[in-house]
């Protein structure tokens, strides 16, 4: 019996969240802010510029009609998002679409803890990162009814029965982070072994440190979001 389905995804907990918290507890719904969401939520499109506004953002506050805010994707052609028809105002056309972006995701808990396994990596110490990629490595090579039987171990069960507590926020770094990629398969543990990899390659702490905060800035400002809008 897997449990997978049964369990979150997000070993992390909001333990991060006290350090990006911010002083006003609602989103200010700007341009701005709407394109910070989208380049969380859609990353790979937004940094190709494959996507564009209609009306364009920058025209927004000089408009003095209702008007209907939309994202497309230029190629194929694809409505992506939209905001209510007759919007009066810019911030109330970027807090419907916002909502919209959020309402046709179906895997916000994935994205808010692949932020957040990013900034526990970023901000885990060298040698434990080396000591994780090693086993990163077996890790990729074990047979698949050994994977499961192991993912069902952290989540709590063995041999189909219950026998206690999933992995969560209060164990250690390297079984939080052995349990999510489990969670996330084989196929996904290449691109996190690439990470890992690409982490140990930074110059210093301090570049290690910067990144960290953009990785756990994003993973809050979605789940800040998410509550706001979808809560």
């Amino acid at each position: 019996m897997s449990v997978t389905a049964a369990v979150t995804s997000n070993p992390f907990g909001d333990e991060y969240a006290e350090l990006f918290a911010p002083l006003t507890k609602t989103i200010d719904w700007n341009n701005r802010n709407l394109l910070y969401l989208l380049s969380i939520l859609k990353p790979e499109e937004a940094a190709a510029n494959a996507l564009v506004f209609n009306p364009p953002l920058e025209i927004l506050e000089d408009l003095t009609y209702p008007f209907h805010l939309q994202i497309w994707k230029k190629a194929p052609c694809m409505l992506v998002a939209e905001s209510s028809r007759g919007c009066l105002s810019p911030e109330l056309a970027c807090r419907f679409l916002a909502h919209n972006l959020l309402s046709k995701n179906e895997r916000i808990d994935a994205t808010v803890a692949r932020y957040n396994a990013l900034w526990v990596i970023h901000i885990t110490d060298v040698a434990t990162l080396k000591s994780m990629l090693r086993a990163m490595c077996k890790m990729i090579t074990i047979a698949d009814d050994e994977w499961q039987e192991r993912l069902d171990q952290l989540c709590g069960m063995v041999g189909g029965d219950y026998i206690g507590q999933s992995v969560d926020r209060h164990c250690s770094v390297e079984l939080r982070l052995e349990y999510y990629f489990l969670m996330t398969g084989k196929i996904a543990l290449e691109d996190w072994i690439r990470c890992v990899g690409a982490c140990l390659n930074m110059d210093s702490d301090e570049e290690r440190a910067a990144h960290a905060e953009i990785y756990g800035e994003a993973g809050s400002f979605i789940d800040r979001a998410f509550d706001e809008l979808m809560g």
